[in-house]
């Protein structure tokens, strides 16, 4: 699978839904994006597949020799792990933003574990959680 993700789209605190679509689909995953972008640091984070600069064409074409040579190895099925996968299912996640609700609805703080991020002011870049609009 590859993500070609624009560098002019808000892509510092962004990641769009289809990376969610490649985790369920347990493939490697190239990443065509910014270094710095939410979808770069994901991939890197969770060793999701390659991060390649958007504009680096040399390196875009060693990433793609690369995912050739890991091909060609049988190391790119069912790349992503089974806990993994589990962890950014939906069932998984709506049980998760369900406990969160439930946690705000009894006047109880979240752990860290659940800070979700819900709201995002694309003209200041100003994030605003669930846990702070229930504490404000």
């Amino acid at each position: 699978m590859t993500a070609f993700i624009s560098s002019e789209e808000d892509s510092s605190t962004a990641i769009p839904g289809k990376i969610y679509d490649y985790l369920g689909c347990a493939k490697f995953i190239l990443s065509l994006a910014d270094q710095d972008s939410a979808v770069a640091r994901f991939v890197k984070r969770e060793k999701l597949g390659i991060v390649v600069d958007l504009h680096d064409v040399a390196s875009i074409k060693k990433a793609f020799k690369k995912l050739l040579e890991m091909h060609q190895e049988g190391m790119l099925v069912q790349y992503l792990t089974p806990q993994l996968k589990q962890r950014y299912s939906r069932i998984h996640q709506t049980k998760q933003l369900s406990e969160l609700f439930n946690q705000i609805i009894q006047s109880k703080p979240p752990s860290p574990a659940t800070e979700l991020t819900c709201f995002h002011d694309r003209e200041t870049g100003a994030a605003t959680s669930l846990t702070s609009l229930a504490n404000s």
